[in-house]
């Protein structure tokens, strides 16, 4: 006759009438003083007291929903609480040997202000000194990292101090129109057209001078050569050629475009590309401009 087992709990389980509960293997149960320390000490203390694993006191805790103490050190003595807000709140945890986020909170609930902050604002002195001079020696000047300098110069839209296009002045910028600007820029060491550009952005016109007529020689020349070499040429402006050239209805030459004549126009067609090209001394644009101009080749 099978003899029956009635078992009535193993490990608080309540066992059914002819059954047998087996015993969970590395189990065993939780006893009151091991619970009290969960939450009043760090969980890898709480393990070495209570002989458990350190993944079974984190579980345990969590179940019962009781907030972790991470610094190792409790309760706060008064020489701990001496450094908050005197030191960065880094530095404070390296030497209390507890987390940045105990020293911070801490800090907080004391209300302890935070003189050691390392955040330091820009002053007008020092957003004054960005692009009046390398980023490198504005940084020396104002105690600052070469990052932050160039990071505060691009927020604020200054550009970059360049040795070869220096900063125009005030006294520079007044001087703009009341004399020509040839002359401003052998006096001021820039280009001509340095010049020209910074007096046309700022909307600034020339005195009234004496004005030079145009030559018949001269307009016979527009269209001819490009509006710069002609400029250099005649000794005036670009601009005064582009007008000049306009008002007349001369078409604007460009550098590397060769125009095709009548005379060439009427050989597409009655010779082959290749002799054209031979002839013209020109490259395929024979066949282009037959194409394009819907003439038969031979």
């Amino acid at each position: 006759m099978r003899r029956l087992v009635v078992r009535r709990s193993v490990n608080g389980q309540r066992a059914k009438p002819g059954c047998r509960l087996k015993r969970k293997r590395g189990w065993r149960g939780w006893q009151e003083w091991e619970l009290e320390l969960l939450g009043k000490m760090p969980d890898r203390d709480a393990a070495r007291k209570t002989g458990r694993t350190l993944s079974a006191i984190s579980s345990r805790r969590v179940e019962l929903k009781i907030p972790a103490i991470r610094t190792r050190e409790l309760p706060w003595t008064p020489e701990q609480i001496a450094l908050l807000g005197k030191l960065p709140d880094t530095e404070a945890a390296r030497l209390i040997g507890c987390y940045y986020s105990n020293v911070a909170r801490k800090r907080l609930e004391l209300g302890i202000p935070y003189t050691a902050q390392k955040v330091q604002y820009w002053s007008e002195r020092e957003d004054r000194l960005l692009g009046t001079m390398p980023d490198a020696e504005a940084a020396r000047q104002i105690n600052r990292g070469l990052a932050a300098v160039k990071s505060r110069r691009c927020k604020l839209q200054i550009p970059a101090p360049n040795p070869k296009h220096p900063r125009w002045t005030a006294k520079e910028v007044a001087l703009l129109g009341k004399s020509p600007d040839q002359e401003l820029a052998r006096r001021f060491g820039r280009s001509h057209q340095s010049v020209e550009q910074k007096r046309l952005k700022l909307r600034i016109f020339l005195a009234a001078t004496e004005e030079r007529s145009w030559k018949a020689e001269e307009e016979a020349l527009l269209g001819t050569i490009p509006d710069h070499q002609l400029a250099a040429q005649l000794g005036r402006t670009v601009v005064a050629i582009a007008i000049r050239r306009r008002l007349k209805r001369k078409p604007y030459l460009k550098p590397l475009r060769r125009y095709w004549t009548k005379e060439e126009v009427r050989l597409l067609g009655r010779f082959t590309d290749r002799e054209i090209a031979q002839r013209l001394n020109r490259s395929r644009a024979v066949s282009s401009q037959r194409m394009r101009l819907a003439v038969q080749g031979t």
